[in-house]
């Protein structure tokens, strides 16, 4: 009997023949539109597809451009698509990603992309399909493919039955111009909010879950179309773009390699030009095609900081610390210099003692009975936390704030705590600085780091999860049980001991040596927690030993905006990058573990007297 023909698509000779330019990637998508209705997920949509193409397939940042709400404009629109024409080669593919309103002009079935600045029923300011699809065919590239999750997008195509004979020729080693739209001519849908639309859930689930090492656009535009309709009363559309230069060929999505990782790594390292970030680098790739390069960077990085570091030093002046920080953001000795700028400010200008009243040292009443909570053994190193107002602050900056009831944990993280979480999940373990491990609080740990334990520690303990994380982008979902960072208020509030507080300066007295490890007795590392006396609540460690990471982005001015008002439930601004850290540490002088000071940090940074403490809602 002879031997059939394989009807299937031989991928191998696909991968001899592809394609060996770069990938070029633009999103577009609007919610805030300006003179139509809002739309929920298109941002969202766009930004999950933007990662997973980075992550996985190989798309790099400095190919990429993202035009989100107001940028989204026509004339953003245009002159991107005209940058693509000039700058794209003939060995480069791209793909175009539009989510948000569409329009369908019935006197001359012709579908239109609606702009965000685009006024209602003004057609003559859309974004036409004609029109993209004009500058789609003056963009010289080997593959283009063009995505798109609006209402009547399928007008794109010359007809709704396109594709049969293309899909059949599916040749990664031959030029293409594909398109996969949401549905035909015909509304579609948003989706939940917080979610993602119907069309883009089926086309990142796709993308997301995938393992093979190809994927043809053929593949993908299949399952959109075949998974889409379970959850939508809309019909996806995909298949060849017409009169575009199309030759039979087809897009083939690449599961990135290791090189394309390294290679992706190494350029992060060089935009971002730090010692860690190099160190970072070198931990993933160790015998990395850039590993000599980051060495010598990495010396050549820590010369020049120990020589600006010598400078301030020399200098003995808050100027000096100042310069330091400000041409060294990054450096080795950034927290070192803060707390010496703190130092030489109280020598030049020491603060008063101040007496405390009597009414203020007398004891507070007992807590009712009914209000002590009896907690099940799971929560064992947690403290209740009863809800009640404050004086947050000090001096100009103090107003009233309220906030509700809540459990706080009774120490900060341990290291014992977050190495189970490390090799649960597969992580590295932060370094402890040679101070050892067990009941000390973890350290050299990011913002990030810290919001994923808490996802970790919900999930194990059966709780839901409070953050939703899509890269750096974290949203909270403040009614969920688990465990989260505390806000900055519930913070303060119960390191002043809530209810039950005495008005002491620091977390349990006016005598830090009783309560807290800092410069003066720390020997400079971290101490096992529990080692001190309580606050008034049982709480241990909020003054000294590490500066504790709470959920509040930095703004110096926030503390007193609220003025004159009692806030319920402050969460703190709702933009900025940096954010909030409380309570000193063991590198710190007595006055920066006051219970009213503040300090910030980038997100990203690890430090070694940095760590943090968790709480969960009733």
């Amino acid at each position: 009997m002879a031997k059939g023909k394989d009807k299937g698509i031989n991928l191998e000779a696909a991968e001899r023949s592809r394609p060996t330019g770069a990938n070029y990637l633009l999103a577009i998508a609007i919610n805030e539109y300006q003179h139509h209705p809002k739309l929920s997920n298109c941002v969202r949509d766009a930004a999950q597809l933007v990662r997973v193409l980075q992550e996985k397939y190989g798309f790099q940042p400095d190919h990429t451009v993202s035009l989100f709400d107001q940028e989204a404009t026509a004339a953003n629109l245009y002159t991107h698509l005209v940058e693509l024409s000039q700058e794209v080669q003939p060995q480069d593919n791209v793909v175009v990603y539009f989510s948000g309103h569409g329009f369908y002009d019935r006197s001359d079935r012709t579908g239109h992309l609606v702009p965000v600045e685009a006024p209602a029923g003004a057609v003559w300011h859309y974004f036409s399909n004609a029109n993209l699809v004009n500058r789609i065919r003056a963009i010289n590239s080997f593959h283009t493919f063009l995505i798109v999750d609006s209402c009547f997008s399928g007008s794109l195509f010359a007809s709704k039955d396109v594709g049969a004979a293309a899909l059949a020729e599916v040749v990664e080693g031959l030029p293409s111009r594909w398109a996969l739209a949401a549905g035909q001519i015909e509304t579609v849908e948003d989706g939940l909010h917080g979610d993602h639309s119907p069309f883009a859930k089926a086309l990142l689930s796709y993308l997301e879950l995938n393992n093979s090492p190809l994927v043809p656009a053929s593949e993908l535009i299949q399952h959109v179309k075949r998974v889409t309709p379970h959850n939508a009363r809309q019909t996806p559309v995909g298949g060849v773009l017409f009169k575009t230069g199309d030759v039979g060929g087809e897009f083939v999505f690449h599961l990135s390699t290791r090189a394309d990782e390294d290679e992706a790594a190494w350029r992060k390292a060089v935009a971002l030009d730090t010692v860690a970030v190099y160190d970072d680098y070198l931990d993933a790739f160790p015998n990395g095609h850039h590993a000599e390069e980051a060495e010598a960077r990495m010396e050549e990085l820590e010369q020049q900081d120990e020589e600006a570091w010598k400078q301030a030093v020399s200098s003995k002046s808050v100027v000096g610390y100042r310069r330091y920080i400000r041409n060294s953001p990054r450096g080795k000795y950034v927290r070192e210099a803060r707390r010496r700028i703190q130092e030489l400010k109280e020598r030049a200008d020491p603060e008063p003692e101040i007496p405390l009243k009597a009414d203020v040292l007398a004891p507070k009443p007992a807590v009712k009975e009914n209000l002590i909570k009896k907690m099940p053994s799971a929560l064992k190193d947690m403290v209740f936390v009863e809800g009640g107002s404050f004086e947050m602050g000090e001096g100009s900056d103090a107003h009233k704030v309220a906030v509700s009831s809540f459990y706080m944990g009774t120490y900060p993280v341990t290291f014992d705590e977050y190495d189970d979480f490390c090799e649960a999940t597969k992580r590295d373990k932060p370094k402890d600085e040679g101070w050892g491990r067990g009941k000390r609080p973890v350290i050299n740990l990011s913002w990030y780091d810290a919001v994923e334990y808490c996802n970790w520690r919900s999930r194990k303990e059966g709780r839901e999860e409070v953050y939703a994380i899509n890269g750096k982008d974290i949203t909270p979902n403040w009614k969920a049980n688990g465990y989260r960072l505390p806000t900055e208020a519930e913070w303060e509030y119960a390191a002043r001991g809530g209810q039950q507080s005495r008005g002491y300066e620091y977390a349990g007295s006016n005598k830090l040596d009783e309560v807290g490890w800092y410069s003066n007795n720390s020997n400079s590392q971290a101490h096992p927690v529990g080692e001190k006396k309580s606050n008034e609540l049982g709480l241990y460690d909020m003054s000294g030993n590490v500066w504790e990471w709470c959920w509040d982005r930095y703004d110096k001015d926030y503390y007193s905006q609220s003025k004159g008002s009692q806030d319920q439930d402050p969460r703190g601004p709702e933009s900025g990058w940096y954010r909030v850290l409380r309570g000193g540490s063991l590198l710190y002088i007595a006055s920066r573990c006051r219970l009213a000071d503040r300090d910030y940090e980038d997100p990203e940074v690890r430090f070694p007297d940095q760590g943090f403490r968790l709480v969960f809602v009733p």
